[in-house]
C-alpha cells in the first residue's frame, strides 16, 4: 500500500466496517475499464481486503473515530518552521556577493563557511594580540638597552605579576611607571 499523506487519499483506499475491522477498499479496480466482461467488472468492483498488521497499525493512528463519521488527523507539512529557517540563514547572508545573498543553497553554504572563519578568527585574534604586546614592548625596550626575553625572564624571578597586556600599555601610556618596573626587573 503507498504512503498515505491526506485525508482524501486514506477515505479512498480504506474502508472501517461496523465491527471496526479496517479494510483496504476496491481492489484491482485500476483496470476496470479493460477486457472485463460487464459481470466481472462488478464482482470485481465489490472486492475488499484486510491490511496486514503494519498498515493496520499506521491507518489506526491516522483515524480518529467520532460518532459516525472518521475524523482523519491533518498532514502537517512544516511549511511554517522551513519558512522560518530560510528567512534566518538569509539575514545572516546579507551582503554577501553574487547568489550567497539570495540563493537559499548557496547562502547556507556561505553561512557555514563564514561561521568556520569566525570560530578560528577569535583564536587567531588572540594569538595575534599576544604578537602586538611582544613587539611594543620590544620597542620600548630598547631605549633600556634591554632584550624582550631577558626582561621576561626578569620579571618572573622578581614576582612582579604582570601581563604583557598591562606591560604594553603601561608602556605607551604610562612611560614614568614603566620605567620603574624596568629598574626593578634590572635590580632583581
Amino acid at each position: 500500500m503507498p504512503k498515505i499523506k491526506s485525508k482524501k487519499t486514506l477515505l479512498k483506499r480504506v474502508k472501517v466496517t461496523k465491527t471496526g475491522k479496517i479494510m483496504k477498499k476496491n481492489v484491482s479496480t485500476g483496470h476496470l475499464k479493460r477486457k472485463w466482461s460487464a459481470s466481472s467488472q462488478h464482482r470485481k468492483k465489490g472486492r475488499e481486503e484486510q491490511l496486514d498488521r503494519g498498515h493496520i497499525k499506521i491507518i489506526r493512528n491516522l483515524l480518529v473515530k467520532k460518532g459516525k463519521g472518521i475524523k482523519v488527523m491533518a498532514r502537517v507539512k512544516g511549511g511554517p518552521r522551513a519558512h522560518a529557517k530560510h528567512k534566518k540563514v538569509l539575514k545572516l547572508a546579507e551582503g554577501y556577493r553574487g547568489t550567497r545573498n539570495r540563493l537559499f543553497r548557496r547562502a547556507q553554504e556561505g553561512v557555514i563557511r563564514a561561521g568556520e572563519h569566525a570560530f578560528e578568527g577569535r583564536r587567531q585574534r588572540k594569538r595575534d594580540m599576544r604578537r602586538l604586546w611582544i613587539t611594543r614592548l620590544s620597542a620600548a625596550l630598547i631605549q633600556y638597552d634591554m632584550k624582550y626575553s631577558r626582561f621576561i625572564a626578569g620579571l618572573k624571578k622578581s614576582d612582579i605579576l604582570l601581563n604583557r597586556k598591562t606591560l604594553s600599555e603601561m608602556a605607551i601610556n604610562e612611560p614614568k611607571d614603566f620605567e620603574k618596573v624596568v629598574n626593578a626587573v634590572k635590580k632583581g
